[in-house]
C-alpha cells in the first residue's frame, strides 16, 4: 500500500531518504529497498541530464547577456539542496525578464528549442494571460523547457514583483546558474500549490515546502521573519499562510507561533474550517486507498478555486467555453477520421 500510494504521489524515489531523516526507527524491507534504489539510480541519471541541459542553457543565454534563473526542481538540483535528493523532473523551468522574452525565444530557437505543438488559441492564451511562453521542446533531447517571466498568471488576483525576484536571485553552486533567493523559493512553491490549484502531486508539493523550510531555517533562523515581510511585498501572504498551516498540521513542521500571527491575510474562522475540509482530503495521494467520501469533490472545488484566482470571471468564462468548444471540435474531427478510415476486406 505504501509503495502504491508513494508512486501515485510522486514520492517513491525519495521515500527512503525521507523516512530515514524523519523516522530513523522505521525498517524498510530489503526487497523494497532494492526497488527504491533502482529508481534512485534513474533519478541520479536524470539529475546528470539536468546539469548537462543547464550548461547548454547558461551558455546560450550568456551569449545575449542574460543570466538564467532556474526554478522549482531544476533549481533544487543546481543549488544542491536536500529536497533535490531522489527527485524526478518532468521539465526544466527558468525565469527571465519580460522585456527579454523575444530575444530569449530567438536565442533558444537557434540552439534547438522549438515551440511545442499548440493550436492558435492556446498560443494566444499563453502570450496574453499566462506567466510563461508556450513550452519549448529540444529537437535532439526532447527535453521540455518552460520559460517564465513571472511566477503567477498575468490575470491572477495576486501580483508578485517579478523584477524584484530577478534582482534578488542568488548564484547557485553551478557555474553560470542562478536560483531564487531562499525566501522567494519558499514563496514560489507556496504560490504554485495554494494559488494555482495544481494538486495532482499536492502532497509532494507540500513536502517540498516543508523540506525547504527545514533546511533554510536550520541555516538561518531569521528566514521565518523575512518570510512574512517578503510575502507581504509580493502579495503572497495567503498562500504562505496555507503552506505553513498545512506543513504544521500534516507534516508536523514546527512553525513559530509569532510567524503565523504576523501574517495579515488569513482566512476567517468559517473559511479556515472549509479549507481544512478540502485540503486535508485533496493533499492526500491520488489513490483509491487514500480517498474518502468527499475527496473527488474537494479536488474539484479547489480546481475551480484555482481557476477563479488565476482569471477574472469575465476572462475565465469565455476561456472555458472556448476550450470546451475546441475539445468538442477535436473529438468530432477524430471520429470523422476514424469513421472514414478504410477497413480491411476479407
Amino acid at each position: 500500500m505504501v509503495i502504491s500510494q508513494a508512486r501515485r504521489a510522486g514520492l517513491f524515489v525519495m521515500l527512503e531518504n525521507y523516512l530515514s531523516s524523519r523516522c530513523p526507527q522505521v525498517h524498510i524491507p530489503a526487497d523494497v529497498a532494492r526497488v527504491i534504489r533502482a529508481e534512485q539510480c534513474l533519478a541520479e541519471k536524470q539529475q546528470i541530464s539536468v546539469r548537462w541541459e543547464a550548461t547548454k542553457l547558461v551558455r546560450a543565454l550568456q551569449g545575449i547577456g542574460l543570466k538564467p534563473i532556474f526554478l522549482k526542481g531544476a533549481a533544487y538540483i543546481l543549488a544542491d539542496l536536500e529536497v533535490a535528493r531522489g527527485r524526478l523532473l518532468s521539465d526544466i523551468d527558468i525565469l527571465v525578464p519580460v522585456a527579454e522574452i523575444k530575444a530569449v525565444e530567438s536565442c533558444l530557437a537557434a540552439n534547438g528549442w522549438q515551440p511545442s505543438q499548440l493550436d492558435e488559441y492556446d498560443r494566444h492564451y499563453f502570450h496574453a494571460w499566462m506567466h510563461e511562453i508556450p513550452p519549448l521542446v529540444h529537437i535532439k533531447t526532447n527535453t521540455t523547457l518552460d520559460v517564465h517571466h513571472t511566477i503567477l498568471a498575468l490575470t491572477a488576483k495576486l501580483n508578485p514583483n517579478a523584477d524584484l525576484l530577478i534582482e534578488d536571485a542568488v548564484k547557485a553552486p553551478f557555474e553560470g546558474a542562478y536560483v531564487l533567493a531562499p525566501v522567494d523559493m519558499v514563496l514560489h512553491s507556496a504560490a504554485h500549490l495554494f494559488h494555482e490549484g495544481e494538486l495532482e502531486m499536492g502532497l509532494k508539493g507540500l513536502i517540498d515546502i516543508e523540506r525547504l523550510l527545514a533546511e533554510f531555517t536550520r541555516k538561518d533562523l531569521s528566514l521565518w521573519d523575512e518570510l512574512v515581510l517578503r510575502a507581504r511585498l509580493h502579495q503572497l501572504e495567503r498562500p504562505l499562510y496555507y503552506a505553513l498551516h498545512y506543513c504544521e498540521l500534516i507534516l508536523k513542521l514546527e512553525v513559530p507561533e509569532k510567524v503565523l500571527q504576523q501574517i495579515g491575510s488569513k482566512p476567517g474562522r468559517f473559511q479556515g474550517k472549509l479549507m481544512d475540509f478540502l485540503y486535508l482530503r485533496a493533499l492526500m495521494p491520488d489513490h483509491p486507498q487514500a480517498d474518502s467520501l468527499f475527496t473527488s469533490l474537494s479536488r474539484f472545488l479547489l480546481y475551480v478555486r484555482g481557476h477563479y484566482l488565476r482569471m477574472p470571471i469575465r476572462v475565465l468564462v469565455p476561456h472555458l467555453l472556448k476550450k470546451s468548444w475546441l475539445k468538442h471540435k477535436r473529438k468530432k474531427q477524430t471520429r470523422q477520421i476514424v469513421g472514414n478510415a478504410p477497413t480491411a476486406q476479407n
